[in-house]
Formats: C-alpha cells, sequence, structure tokens
C-alpha cells in the first residue's frame, strides 16, 4: 500500500501502490501534518526579531576621563512574522555577555544604569529571546581616545614639555577626537608653520600630501614631545610634526595619512 496527504485533513489516506509495466514500485511515503502550526511554519515561516539599540548621552567618541554617568541603554525591536514571536525576556550586559555581568533581564525595552561613571572604554549588550527560544544580540560602545592637535603658528611655539591646557589655549589649535588617523584639515598660514601632533600610541605618519597632490612629508620636522596633566592625568607622548619653513597659503589643504 502507498500513501498520499489529503492537504484537507491533514491525514495520510491509503492508495494501492502505482503498477508501472507490470511491476510494483516502491510506494512513497509522506509525513503529515501534525498540526496547523506545522503548516504555518512551512509556508509563513518566522522572521527572527531584530533589535537596534540607542545609548544616551551618545556614544560619540569621547576624550579619557570625560566622565558619563548613568548612561540609559534604549531597545527598539521588530518582531518576526510569526504570531508566536513575542519577546519573552530582555537582558542588558555590560562589556560582553556573562553572567557575571548581566545588570539587568526583565521585558523592560530600556535601561538606565544608575549609579555608574563610564571613564574607559565600555560595551553595553542587549540580548532579546522570544517566545521560540530565538536570540538575537546586538551592543553599542562608549570609547575615549586622546586627541589629534593642528594648526599654524610661528615656528617653535611650544616647549617639549607642555600642558594640555596650555596647548589648546595656543592660537588656533584644532582639537580632534577620532580612531580615523588619516585627517584632512584646511588652514591659512601668513608666514606660519602647519604643526600636527598625534599621541605616540598611534602609527606614526606615512604621508603629508598637500592640495596640489604633492607628498610633502619630507618638508617637516619630527620629535617627540611630553603632554602633561591629560584629562586623565597622565603625560602622554605625542608625534611632533612642524612644517621646516614658513608659509603663506589661502585656504590651504593638508592631508596627514598613518
Amino acid at each position: 500500500m502507498a500513501y498520499k496527504l489529503n492537504p484537507f485533513t491533514g491525514l495520510l489516506d491509503a492508495k494501492e501502490s502505482i503498477s508501472f509495466q507490470g511491476k510494483y514500485t516502491q510506494p512513497k511515503w509522506v509525513v503529515a501534518w501534525s498540526s496547523l502550526q506545522d503548516w504555518i511554519d512551512l509556508h509563513f515561516w518566522s522572521i527572527r526579531p531584530s533589535l537596534e539599540i540607542e545609548l544616551d548621552p551618545n556614544n560619540y567618541l569621547r576624550e579619557k576621563w570625560v566622565v558619563i554617568s548613568n548612561p540609559k541603554i534604549t531597545t527598539s525591536i521588530t518582531l518576526g512574522q510569526n504570531p508566536e514571536s513575542d519577546i519573552e525576556k530582555i537582558e542588558f550586559f555590560r562589556w560582553v555577555i556573562d553572567d557575571d555581568n548581566l545588570i539587568h533581564d526583565w521585558t523592560d525595552e530600556e535601561y538606565t544604569d544608575d549609579g555608574t561613571d563610564i571613564t574607559e572604554k565600555q560595551i553595553y549588550t542587549v540580548r532579546i529571546t522570544d517566545e521560540e527560544e530565538r536570540e538575537w544580540v546586538n551592543y553599542e560602545i562608549y570609547d575615549f581616545v586622546y586627541p589629534i592637535f593642528y594648526w599654524v603658528a610661528a615656528a617653535w611655539d611650544i616647549t617639549d614639555w607642555i600642558t594640555e591646557d596650555d596647548v589648546k589655549d595656543l592660537w588656533k589649535v584644532h582639537v580632534f577626537l577620532s580612531y580615523n588617523w588619516t585627517k584632512t584639515f584646511y588652514s591659512s598660514p601668513d608666514s606660519e608653520r602647519f604643526i600636527y601632533l598625534l599621541p605616540t600610541s598611534y602609527w606614526e605618519l606615512s604621508s603629508i600630501i598637500d592640495k596640489n597632490w604633492y607628498e610633502t612629508i619630507d618638508d617637516y620636522n619630527k620629535s617627540t614631545i611630553t603632554i602633561k596633566d591629560m584629562k586623565d592625568w597622565n603625560d602622554v607622548d605625542y608625534y611632533y610634526y612642524e612644517l621646516n619653513n614658513d608659509t603663506t597659503q589661502d585656504d590651504f589643504k593638508n592631508t596627514f595619512k598613518t
């Protein structure tokens, strides 16, 4: 005997084996739907929930030891298509997913990490679990870096032992916080020199391209200076690049590449 599926009842109906050229063929076995849910799962498969996270204060880069207090983590959850994909649990973690780092779990879609001051790199991770025990994870990062300094000024207007506040008090100084160590700046020196400082924890510059696409790194004097009393109270070594001659330019472009 062979069997086929009755699409209306979801049951297997018996049918005689098929005869071909006087020989019986092996009957084909078909698995019946055990429930209406099986049929839904096959034809309208579930999509896992999607998860986005937003931090407040925003997680743009900050200078080392600029305090972030009581950060708030807000989730934005889009449920799957399957009616059974309601959220069962939302878990908030500091750093990575680990029971020791679990700071909150419930069905709240936001959480404020009260009593917490962040001054170093911190990762907040959220994991959601739906009623079908599927998981979705996402994370956001607070991070801190030492600044990059750039300005134009008269030659040798900085010593090899200067505080961060002294540098920031210099005329025309621009302060940048970035992971991207290739930077393009525009400036208009008037019988002045281009000056660029970056922490020695970064790579040294490999190239300095001017607005005419000429390589000019050999036209710079490079040394190492120490900037003391940074916001984290450390003394930090910097690469100090200074153009070796005065120049006058209007809206001049330089690209500094690591």
